[in-house]
């Protein structure tokens, strides 16, 4: 017998049954599935009014050698309402495919930076269910774009003075309604800066000429209470008695208008300010011989146009006697 010709048949056997088990190994390998998103800068709009939605691209690729039925889902913090096109479909072995991910952040979201997380799932393989799971994810993260908006809530001014002249408070209140915590600046409007000098009031240039500057809190309220808006020394004729009190009053009405302006819009190059108009209507009250002397050139500038009792009884008298002296002319 020759030996050497059986050790190299039974080699070639060998060799022949290990090539065909590992073979069979790969073409039996176990099944999975990759994915793998674009990673963009992707910045979203959420303020009221605006349409929001943004897009990316997800390669989803099936590594095994088996044909698979991939199910593609996305899940967000915030709950957000996406699309995927297409969300299932099947993929041979070695196989790729893109798929396109929208996703709908709500309107006013608060502006922040998010995680949107993506997985690609075998849910089949050759038309049956897998054995066992085999998944695998990739995050995307979005930015959700700041935005200004506030409105005021209440405003008004308080002037009331006893026996002494007083100067304006101002106070008021803002609702924010930005996604984020802004700043907010208050400002007397320049053209209402000397809408009440005429009453003898002066703004306070020095304390609120640059404005004044309040943060928001946390539930949205923005909060300005200005002592000495407008200050006084000495009120002036323009002031107009009030019968309507059982006490010597003195009173007038006029406005002002106030401006209100967000930080974050000016630092970003679009200024974004509200406006109202605000009704000042100082009362001063005064006690029976209290009375100062600007009080009286009030009253005695009213008095020249409408004559004391005094002087009529002295017109009626020169008139009576004109009447006389013409009868008796006629007479004679």
């Amino acid at each position: 017998m020759d030996y050497q010709k059986v050790l190299s048949v039974l080699s070639l056997l060998l060799t022949t049954v290990l090539f065909t088990h590992v073979a069979g190994a790969q073409q039996n390998a176990a099944y999975s599935v990759e994915i793998e998103c674009e990673q963009n800068q992707l910045i979203v709009d959420v303020k009221p009014g605006s349409v929001t939605g943004e897009s990316f691209v997800c390669t989803v690729t099936n590594p095994s050698m088996h044909t698979e039925t991939i199910n593609v889902f996305a899940s967000d913090e915030n709950n957000i309402e996406h699309q995927i096109n297409p969300s299932s479909f099947d993929l041979s072995a070695e196989e790729s495919k893109d798929v396109t991910v929208t996703f709908y952040p709500m309107i006013r979201t608060w502006a922040d930076d998010y995680i949107i997380n993506i997985t690609a799932e075998v849910t089949e393989v050759y038309g049956g269910p897998p054995p066992y799971s085999s998944y695998d994810y990739d995050d995307v993260e979005y930015t959700v774009a700041k935005y200004t908006e506030f409105e005021f809530r209440w405003s008004g001014t308080d002037a009331m003075g006893y026996n002494k002249p007083e100067s304006v408070f101002l106070y008021c209140e803002l609702d924010s309604l930005s996604n984020f915590y802004d700043k907010y600046t208050i400002y007397v409007a320049d053209e209402s800066k000397s809408s009440l000098e005429k009453y003898g009031y002066t703004f306070n240039e020095a304390e609120f000429g640059q404005g004044i500057t309040r943060a928001e809190e946390s539930d949205g309220s923005v909060f300005f209470n200005l002592y000495d808006l407008f200050t006084i020394d000495n009120i002036t004729s323009e002031w107009e008695e009030d019968d309507n009190y059982l006490n010597t009053v003195l009173t007038f009405e006029s406005e002002i208008m106030v401006e209100v302006e967000s930080h974050y819009s000016k630092e970003i190059g679009s200024p974004h300010i509200e406006t109202t108009n605000i009704l000042v209507k100082p009362i001063y009250v005064f006690e029976d011989g209290q009375q100062p002397e600007e009080y009286d050139d009030i009253v005695g500038k009213e008095e020249d146009f409408l004559p004391s009792v005094g002087i009529f009884h002295t017109i009626f008298i020169i008139n009576l006697a004109l009447i006389v002296s013409a009868r008796r002319q006629k007479i004679l």
